[in-house]
């Protein structure tokens, strides 16, 4: 595998979520409960190794756009808090085998935005975590049981091409199905806000 990555696996009492690499970065899924009190940026990055992490970041919805924490002296970013069903994207500096520990909440709320109240753009755009034991394993699947008709599409990031593959699920587009990756993030654009449960097994 090409540059740093995090190679993520979360174990639960009955399942082991494994997560896959991106280039310097990773779109990383994690736990709706995780142990060990890993709620913010700061304590994500020293879990993992802070000397081997660059970076946390999370999109910003009412913005479009992302804030970012390094934990280096003297820089402004300062620490967030990790939302449930909310996904980050970690830049590396080594390669990392870092298993992630916790469990999901059955009955947390995702809310997954069209865009009502964006000081920029209003474009919909939701970075999602999508839980290790969903009954959804594709990007048809996610779209089905949110609701097509309000999602206009899921993209996945493409480590080895630093892009993303987009699914639509529309008729006549090119876009193939995509299969969903335990530990990974995903983007989830929107035409309409929908309050999300997802469905589990």
């Amino acid at each position: 595998m090409m540059g740093p990555y995090v190679n993520s696996t979360e174990t639960t009492p009955d399942a082991r979520e494994r997560g896959r690499n991106r280039r310097s970065g990773n779109a990383l899924g994690l736990p709706y409960r995780p142990q060990f009190g890993v709620t913010t940026a700061k304590a994500l990055m020293d879990e993992i190794g802070s000397a081997s992490v660059a970076s946390v970041s999370r999109y910003i919805e009412s913005s479009d756009g992302t804030e970012m924490y390094t934990g280096r002296p003297g820089t402004s970013n300062a620490d967030f808090g990790l939302v449930p069903g909310e996904g980050y994207y970690v830049v590396m500096f080594t390669d990392v085998n870092y298993f992630i520990h916790g469990s999901h909440d059955a009955s947390a709320v995702v809310v997954l935005n069209r865009g009502d109240g964006c000081v920029t753009s209003c474009n919909g755009t939701n970075f999602y975590s999508h839980p290790y034991h969903a009954t959804a394993t594709t990007a048809k699947a996610l779209m089905d049981d949110i609701g097509s008709a309000s999602v206009v599409s899921v993209s996945r990031y493409i480590r080895s091409s630093d892009i993303s593959e987009l699914y639509t699920g529309r008729v006549g587009t090119p876009h193939p199905n995509l299969s969903l990756t335990q530990g990974e993030a995903y983007v989830i654009v929107m035409n309409t806000t929908v309050n999300y449960v997802p469905s589990h097994k």
